[in-house]
């Protein structure tokens, strides 16, 4: 319950600070990742607190399934993730950044894993538009997550292929849900 009521405290400041943002110069950016299409949607908005430093937050969800041939979990979920962002070279919106992340969100269905997951992680990034001028930027970002789950989990008999399902859930929570432990994000952000 606590994180789900800093996850919330984090986004309100966030919008509060967009608000703040009219009247600032630092860009405010909103952000996709195109490779998550695959998986769903993601959308995100990053809003500067002050020249270095900025606050995104992401909302995921994915709506991936394994066709009925294969033997995955279903694994529809949905995930905010806060972000607070030092560029330390430049200014908000150009050049690296370090970020220290949290995020919070469930699994629709039931999971191998639990049915919700909390965490945290730390990562560096980089963004540049793509000419002097242009409100179009792009990003690279990794991070390193340690996510923690918990509620009610799928059991064994849920299914004849329990293993393989286990198997195919962990890479896709591993590697690709919003909880992965290693992230690795390649994206396009608008400037507003």
């Amino acid at each position: 319950m606590r994180a789900i009521f800093t996850t919330l405290l984090v986004t309100i400041i966030s919008f509060t600070a967009l608000a703040q943002n009219k009247k600032e110069k630092h860009p405010t950016l909103i952000s996709i990742r195109p490779i998550q299409l695959i998986y769903g949607t993601n959308v995100g908005i990053e809003v500067p607190l002050s020249s270095e430093l900025s606050l995104k937050t992401v909302l995921n969800y994915h709506h991936f399934y394994g066709n009925s041939e294969e033997t995955y979990y279903p694994s529809r979920n949905i995930a905010i993730s806060p972000t607070l962002k030092w560029y330390f070279r430049e200014s908000v919106g150009k050049g690296w950044h370090l970020n220290l992340k949290t995020f919070f969100g469930y699994f629709i269905e039931k999971h191998p894993f639990g049915k919700y997951y909390v965490g945290g992680g730390i990562g560096i990034g980089w963004i540049k538009p793509f000419e002097p001028k242009s409100r179009w930027h792009f990003f690279i970002e990794t991070n390193l997550k340690i996510p923690y789950t918990f509620g009610h989990t799928a059991n064994e008999n849920d299914s004849d292929n329990h293993m393989n399902e286990a198997v195919g859930e962990a890479i896709y929570f591993i590697l690709a849900s919003p909880a992965s432990i290693l992230e690795f994000n390649l994206g396009i952000a608008f400037r507003l």
